[in-house]
């Protein structure tokens, strides 16, 4: 039997099952989202990927847009709001 059809033993980070014969998903943990592309390029270390079984990993997919469209500029107010003067300027 060659290494590609043999079942992945790996577990999936989500449910701890093993991915076997299933095409895994690599997922960003954190988001690669929360991460502007200009701060990605200077890290030292790529972003984690963890792999998960696609249907594991659907729902979740809901959650990370919630997260990023609705929490996530309350958290960051002045990379959000360009009108308001920078921090140190502001009363």
């Amino acid at each position: 039997m060659s290494p590609r059809t043999r079942p992945d033993p790996t577990p999936s980070y989500l449910c701890g099952e093993p991915i076997g014969a299933v095409q895994a998903s690599l997922n960003h943990v954190p988001p690669k989202r929360l991460f502007p592309s200009s701060m990605r390029s200077t890290l030292r270390e790529p972003l984690v990927t963890l792999k998960t079984h696609p249907d594991c990993h659907k729902p979740w997919g809901w959650d990370e847009e919630y997260f990023f469209n609705s929490l996530l500029p309350g958290a960051l107010p002045d990379q959000w709001d360009r009108t308001s003067p920078p921090t140190s300027e502001r009363p």
